[in-house]
C-alpha cells in the first residue's frame, strides 16, 4: 500500500514538474509512513489513518508487537512500521479542511485497535493544536491532508489495502 502511494505521489510530482498539475512535490517518507530513525513513533504522537473510509487523525495511545503468537505492549520508540503488530488510537474525525473533533455526535470518544496498514503518515505534533474539543492542523501537515483526502489518492490506498 505505502509503495503504491509513494509511486502515485512520485508520478504526481513529475506531473507538477512538467506543469500538468499543481500538487505537493513530495510527502516525506510516505513509503514507510514517515516512521524512521530520525522521526520515531511513540505514545501520544499523531498519524493520519483510516477509520472506515475516512482519513482521520489518530493519537497513539499504545503500540504492540507480536511475540510468540501473542501481542506485547511496546514501550520503546518504533523506527519501522513493520515492527508494529497493532496500534491503539484515539480517533479525531474530520469536520472541515483542517478541523477535527474528538467526539462523535453522541459525545463519545472513539478508541480503536488497528493494524499498521491503516496508518498513512506519522505527522509532527508541532503542526497540531488541540483545545478542549477540537484538533487543528497547521503548516505543511494541512497541505498533506488536503492532498491525501483527494478521491484518487483515497481510492488508490483503499484498492491496495484490500
Amino acid at each position: 500500500m505505502a509503495k503504491s502511494l509513494a509511486d502515485h505521489n512520485n508520478e504526481k510530482s513529475q506531473q507538477t514538474y512538467y506543469g500538468k498539475r499543481n500538487t505537493i512535490s513530495l510527502i516525506p517518507n510516505i513509503e514507510n509512513a514517515n516512521i524512521n530513525d530520525d522521526f520515531p513513533l511513540m505514545k501520544n504522537h499523531f498519524v493520519f489513518c483510516f477509520y472506515g473510509e475516512k482519513i482521520c487523525i489518530g493519537q497513539v495511545l499504545a503500540l504492540y508487537f507480536e511475540l510468540y503468537g501473542n501481542y506485547s505492549f511496546n514501550l520503546k520508540l518504533v523506527t519501522k512500521i513493520d515492527n508494529i503488530s497493532k496500534i491503539t488510537l484515539k480517533i479525531f474525525l474530520p469536520v472541515n479542511s483542517n478541523l477535527f473533533t474528538q467526539y462523535t455526535l453522541e459525545e463519545c470518544n472513539i478508541i480503536t485497535h488497528k493494524n499498521p496498514s491503516n496508518i498513512i503518515l506519522h505527522i509532527s505534533s508541532d503542526d497540531i493544536t488541540i483545545n478542549n474539543q477540537f484538533l487543528f492542523l497547521s503548516n505543511i501537515v494541512k497541505d498533506y491532508y488536503s492532498y491525501l483526502k483527494r478521491n484518487d489518492v483515497i481510492s488508490l490506498i483503499l484498492k491496495n489495502n484490500s
